[in-house]
């Protein structure tokens, strides 16, 4: 495997070129000094992440006949100061699938991409924590009573931020969240109890 670069202007453009001719812009945002006309080499590497695990996933799961009707992922890196660098601490992958996938084998196929397969995320795994998670969507539409759009709880998970709701441990809600904290599959502290609640 082999890449060349190109400088295509007095700052930081550069152009990438693989063997097979397969360009490649890449920049440095205008703060730095560039003039933003390709992506980041750090960004590069998020990219690689999304790409490689969603080769892996999209061919482990059509072996197992199952149809994709939509394959989307997002990527967010972490970083932290390393000396004089900031390389990436950890990475948070969030794959939405869409058609009559089985969820199980969605979750296993994310699980081997990243365990065994995806050589972008094995290049990573000696510095960087990369945690993923497989969303399949679709489903539960006919039961939506708005759009996803304008829900303010997707909104909340999206970002991540803890959803508050006093006294919910006793609902239905409590109990399957309960049962994906001792799957390993979410953290109890996603959620505040009642307690918590009181004590912000």
């Amino acid at each position: 495997m082999k890449i060349t670069l190109e400088r295509v202007n007095d700052n930081f453009h550069f152009q990438l070129k693989n063997d097979r001719g397969h360009l490649v812009n890449v920049d440095a945002r205008p703060a730095f000094g560039g003039n933003d006309m390709g992506p980041s080499p750090m960004e590069l590497v998020l990219m690689g992440v999304a790409g490689c695990s969603g080769i892996d996933m999209i061919s482990i799961l059509k072996k197992q006949r199952q149809e994709i009707t939509s394959f989307k992922a997002e990527v967010e890196g972490e970083r932290v100061p390393v000396g004089e660098a900031k390389p990436f601490k950890t990475i948070h992958v969030v794959f939405f699938l869409e058609g009559p996938i089985n969820e199980d084998k969605a979750a296993r196929a994310a699980k081997l991409s990243f365990e065994k397969y995806c050589s972008v995320s094995k290049t990573l795994e000696p510095t960087a924590t990369i945690l993923y998670k497989v969303v399949l969507s679709g489903d539960l539409e006919q039961y939506y009573e708005i759009d996803p759009k304008n829900s303010w709880i997707v909104a909340a998970a999206k970002k991540n931020i803890p959803i508050v709701v006093p006294g919910w441990e006793d609902s239905t809600t409590g109990n399957i969240f309960a049962s994906y904290v001792i799957k390993n599959e979410l953290k109890a502290s996603t959620v505040k109890n009642g307690i918590e609640y009181i004590l912000l």
